[in-house]
C-alpha cells in the first residue's frame, strides 16, 4: 500500500513522492517520519447520542415505571399527564393479551381506575375488549361507570366499540344508575360518530324541522316566565380564549332551569368545556296563592356536561314526599360530590 505527495511546478510538471506501507497505519507513519511530525488518525464517522427509548419498553414495564405517578394522590399533576400520554401511545400499539394482563395484575389494583381511563382514551378494539373483560357490570358501580364516562369522551370512536355498547345494553344491566350512564355513553358515541362525517345526520334533521313553520315559531320555541342570559370573557391568551355564559329561567317566581357554560375558543372553533345546570319542576304549588298547578311531579336536580358529553343527572328528589323528607331530616344541607376525578 502506498501514498503519494503530489506537487506542481511552474511548468506544470507533476512530481510525486511515494510513501510505503502495507496498511494505512504504516503509510501514515511513513508520512509523519518524512514530515518530521506526529500524525494522529481520527474517525470521521459520527455515532448518534444514545438516548433511552421510553416507548421501546413493554406496556408492563412502562406501567411499573409510572406506577407511583398514576396514584390517586398525584392526579392533576404534570407528571400524571406525561405518564398518561406515554402509556396511551403504548397501549394503542399493544395487543389484547398484553393489555388484559396489565389490567388484571393485582399489583395495579390501586391504579386500575387510571389505567381504565387510558384504555378508554386509546379507542382501539384490543384496549376496549381488555377493559370489558376486566369489568363486572353487574357488580360494583364505581369502575364500570368510570370507564363508560371516559369512553363517552372519545373523539373518534369505532363502529365495533359502539356496537359492543349496544349489545351490552340489550343484555341488560341490573344497576339502574349504570344503565342510565350506559345509555348516555351510547348517545355520546353515536353523536360523535355522526359528526365525523361531513354530511352530519343531526344537522340535516334540524334544518329540515326548522323549515316547517309549524315547529319553528315563537309560540313553540319561546319560554314563558322570567329569564336572563349573558356572556362574559373568562381569560384571553395568544393560543386560546375562554368565556362563560349564564342562562336563568324563572317561572311563577320559582327556579325552573339555570345553566352555566364554559367555552374555549381557538381560531374559528368553539368547544364547550363544561356545562353545569340546575333544574326544578312541579313546585308551582309553593309559589303562592296565585300559582297554578302545572300537573308535574315535584323534582329537582343538577346536570353536568363535560367536553360536550352529558353525564348522568343527579336528582335531588322526586315527589313531594321525598322533598319533605329531606326538609325534616336536614339531609339537604349536606354536601354531596357530583363529579370527582379519582375515587376516595
Amino acid at each position: 500500500m502506498g501514498a503519494r505527495d503530489i506537487t506542481k511546478s511552474k511548468n506544470r510538471k507533476v512530481a510525486t513522492k511515494k510513501y510505503t506501507g502495507k496498511v494505512a497505519a504504516e503509510a501514515v507513519k511513513s508520512i509523519g517520519n518524512q514530515l518530521r511530525k506526529t500524525l494522529v488518525t481520527e474517525q470521521l464517522a459520527t455515532a448518534p447520542d444514545a438516548k433511552e427509548c421510553i416507548t421501546c419498553k413493554s406496556l408492563k414495564d412502562l406501567v411499573i415505571n409510572f406506577h407511583n405517578t398514576l396514584s390517586p394522590k398525584n392526579q392533576g399533576t404534570q407528571g400524571a399527564a406525561i405518564a398518561f400520554t406515554r402509556l396511551l401511545r403504548k397501549m394503542r400499539e399493544s395487543d389484547l393479551e398484553t393489555i388484559k394482563a396489565v389490567l388484571k395484575d393485582k399489583k395495579n389494583a390501586k391504579i386500575l381506575p387510571q389505567l381504565l381511563d387510558i384504555a378508554a382514551a386509546a379507542q382501539t378494539l384490543p384496549a376496549h375488549k381488555a377493559a370489558m373483560s376486566t369489568l363486572k357490570f353487574n357488580g360494583s358501580l364505581e369502575l364500570p361507570e368510570r370507564y363508560l364516562i371516559s369512553l363517552s369522551l372519545a373523539t373518534h370512536p369505532s363502529g365495533p366499540i359502539v356496537k359492543d355498547m349496544v349489545n351490552l345494553f340489550k343484555k341488560g344491566v341490573q344497576n339502574e344508575h349504570l344503565s342510565e350512564t350506559l345509555v348516555l355513553t351510547m348517545s355520546s358515541l353515536a353523536h360523535t360518530m355522526s359528526n365525523m362525517q361531513s354530511n352530519a345526520s343531526t344537522t340535516r334533521i334540524l334544518h329540515k324541522i326548522l323549515k316547517d313553520a309549524k315547529y319553528a315559531n315563537y309560540n313553540v320555541l319561546g319560554q314563558g316566565g322570567l329569564s336572563s342570559a349573558f356572556s362574559r370573557p373568562l381569560s384571553q391568551d395568544k393560543s386560546a380564549n375562554s368565556s362563560f355564559s349564564n342562562m336563568l329561567e324563572i317561572q311563577s317566581g320559582l327556579l325552573k332551569r339555570s345553566t352555566v357554560d364554559v367555552f374555549v375558543d381557538v381560531d374559528d372553533t368553539r368547544m364547550r368545556l363544561l356545562s353545569f345546570g340546575m333544574f326544578a319542576g312541579g313546585l308551582s304549588v309553593f309559589g303562592g296563592e296565585d300559582a297554578v298547578d302545572d300537573g308535574e311531579e315535584a323534582n329537582a336536580g343538577i346536570e353536568i356536561t363535560l367536553l360536550n358529553t352529558q353525564l348522568r343527572p343527579y336528582v335531588f328528589f322526586t315527589g313531594q314526599g321525598e322533598l319533605m323528607g329531606h326538609v325534616w331530616s336536614g339531609t339537604g344541607s349536606e354536601r354531596t360530590t357530583a363529579l370527582q376525578a379519582t375515587p376516595d
